[in-house]
Parts: C-alpha cells; sequence; structure tokens
C-alpha cells in the first residue's frame, strides 16, 4: 500500500512538472517575436556572414552562444513576464506545488529550445560549409560542452535574478537587452574576436561582462586551443584571425570567473525560492494565507456600500492576485476564465 502511494504521488508530481513544461514550451513558440529573433534571425545572419567570413574560426562558436544568451536571458524573461502580467505566476504562488518544480520546468524547456536551435545552425553549417566543416571535426568538445552549459546556466540566473528583484519589466528588457547587444557586437559575432582585442580599453571593460568568460572558452574550445591562443595557419596575413584571449593562458581563471558569478548570484536566487517554500501556504504566525486572503476579501465585501466601491474592491484583488498588467478589462478575465472551464469540462458519455 506504501509502495503504491509513493508511486502515485511520484506520478502526480512528474504529470505536473509536465504540464509546466508544456505551458513554458507553448508560451514560447505561440509568440513570434520568440521564434523570430531567438532561432530564425540568427540562422539568417551567420548563414550570410559566412557567404563571405567562411575561414572565420570563430563565427559559428559565438553564434551559438549568442543564440545562447538571447534565448536564455532575454526570451525566457518574456515568458516569465508574460506568465506574471496575466496573473498566472501569482496563482501558482497559491498551489500546492513547490517552486522549484515550477523552476526546473521552465529551465529545461528554455533548454531544449537553445539545444535544438544550437545543433540546427551547426549541422547546416557542417553541409553547407567545407572549412567550417574542418573546424567542427576538430573541436575540442569538452572544452566547448562544458563552457556553453555555464554560460547557459549564468543567462538563466541573472534572467530570474531581474525576474525576482527589478520590479519594473522595461527595466529588465533593456538591461536583457543590454547583455545580448554587449555579446553580439564585442565577443566575436558582429566583428571577428580578434580584432576586438587590438582595443586594449576594450578588452579591460570586457573584463567586468560575465559572458565574456564562457564566450572566450567556448572559442578557444571550437580550435582546440586549451592554452587559450590560437596561431591561424590557414588564412593569409591580410585576413588572419590569430588570437589570445588575455585570460591569463590558464583555462582555471575562466572557470573560476564563472562559477564564482554564478555562486554568488544562485545563492540569492535559491533563498528567495527557500522562503518561497516555506510561506506558500502560511504567514509568519502559521495562518493559511489561502484562508486568510478569502476572509478578508469577503468582509470587505460586506463593508461595501455602493456600487463603486465594489468596482475599487475588485480592481485591488485583481491586482492581488498578480494581474498586473494595466490593460486588462474584466471582460477578459471573464473570457479567460470561461475558456478555462470550457476546455477542463468533463465529457460525458
Amino acid at each position: 500500500m506504501a509502495k503504491n502511494m509513493l508511486s502515485s504521488k511520484v506520478k502526480n508530481r512528474m504529470y505536473v512538472f509536465w504540464k509546466f513544461y508544456r505551458l513554458s514550451t507553448k508560451t514560447y513558440f505561440c509568440s513570434p517575436i520568440n521564434v523570430f529573433l531567438g532561432i530564425f534571425l540568427f540562422y539568417f545572419i551567420t548563414l550570410i556572414w559566412l557567404l563571405y567570413r567562411s575561414t572565420d574560426p570563430f563565427i559559428l562558436a559565438s553564434a551559438t552562444g549568442a543564440i545562447t544568451v538571447r534565448n536564455a536571458i532575454h526570451m525566457l524573461y518574456r515568458n516569465l513576464n508574460i506568465h506574471r502580467e496575466t496573473g498566472f505566476s501569482s496563482k501558482v504562488d497559491f498551489l500546492p506545488v513547490s517552486p522549484f518544480r515550477v523552476l526546473f520546468a521552465n529551465i529545461l524547456a528554455n533548454f531544449v529550445i537553445v539545444f535544438i536551435a544550437n545543433s540546427g545552425l551547426i549541422l547546416i553549417t557542417y553541409l553547407a560549409y567545407p572549412h567550417q566543416r574542418t573546424l567542427i571535426a576538430n573541436v575540442n568538445w569538452s572544452m566547448y560542452i562544458s563552457s556553453i552549459l555555464m554560460l547557459y546556466f549564468l543567462m538563466v540566473i541573472l534572467c530570474y535574478i531581474m525576474y525576482i528583484y527589478i520590479k519594473d519589466p522595461m527595466v529588465s528588457m533593456i538591461l536583457a537587452n543590454v547583455i545580448y547587444i554587449f555579446t553580439w557586437y564585442f565577443l566575436g559575432c558582429a566583428y571577428p574576436y580578434n580584432i576586438v582585442t587590438h582595443y586594449k580599453w576594450l578588452n579591460i571593460v570586457m573584463y567586468a561582462f560575465p559572458p565574456r568568460y564562457m564566450m572566450n572558452v567556448m572559442q578557444a574550445g571550437w580550435v582546440n586551443a586549451p592554452d587559450l591562443k590560437y596561431v591561424d595557419t590557414f588564412n593569409t596575413s591580410s585576413h588572419n584571425y590569430s588570437v589570445e584571449w588575455n585570460l591569463g593562458g590558464n583555462l582555471a581563471i575562466p572557470y573560476a570567473a564563472t562559477i564564482g558569478i554564478i555562486l554568488f548570484f544562485g545563492f540569492f536566487l535559491v533563498l528567495h525560492f527557500l522562503i518561497k517554500l516555506r510561506r506558500r501556504t502560511k504567514d509568519d504566525y502559521g495562518t493559511s494565507i489561502i484562508l486568510k486572503l478569502s476572509n478578508r476579501y469577503i468582509r470587505d465585501i460586506k463593508r461595501c456600500s455602493s456600487i463603486e466601491q465594489l468596482a475599487n474592491l475588485r480592481s485591488s484583488h485583481l491586482k492581488e492576485m498578480g494581474y498586473s498588467n494595466d490593460n486588462l478589462s474584466y471582460d477578459k478575465i471573464i473570457k479567460w476564465q470561461a475558456k478555462d472551464k470550457k476546455h477542463h469540462k468533463p465529457k460525458h458519455k
């Protein structure tokens, strides 16, 4: 009996996890902006660039890094903010579901999208460009995979830090775009990285830019340069891509810097979710939050003496539930609720 109950509980948790995973994936692909900016725009620009920079040994590694940054911080934030503005995130807070389960479902859904997007770009490039095919055959995959994974988790943590601690979505979107733009222009995509390293002041500034370290390791791994120095023996002197990444020639330095940043921001992220888990159903005095809010709302309704007061109370209650979008109307909310009830209505034979 106990074994069956445990199995049923595990199945239920997996079912809930799967539902959140599907929702996060659907939210991404239901937005044409996400698909265009997060996948197809990178494919188009990278493949066009390779028509006249086909011997650039870093462009593909840099492009996959840029895809990772764009999707892990910008597109993931857009998804989370959509859930917050529609009130979905607030409703989830009152459900008996671990916030860590929701967190992992969102991250896994985003990770699968990033993995498929990067794999597709590498495959297309491998089939279309002979020189890139030679580079791919000699990639140091342990360096490349470990660095892109660390880059991804760094961006996800920064995304959640912005989502949790910055209340203005516009400010967070600006920061996400700034991080992406710096990655795109100064880490090997728009301009070859060997040109960027010629500007000493820019190289110094980029030490303060967290994605820089793993992007550099990705590029070094792509040309199999574990000493973080690459000598281009294929191209002529006028188009030579030899470069030194100025990281002390030691792989431990960029890895240690990135791990330190992840641990620093990860501490605040885990702390937030632990507090959220503790207060999911109880306040500081052990009282049920749902019961407390319901009783207060009923009491306030009874005290209303006019339609205007009732409308104001309803508006305040919606904001408390998480409907933070000022453009939402009561009709929209009623339509959503009716559609949701119709969708989950049991079928009778």
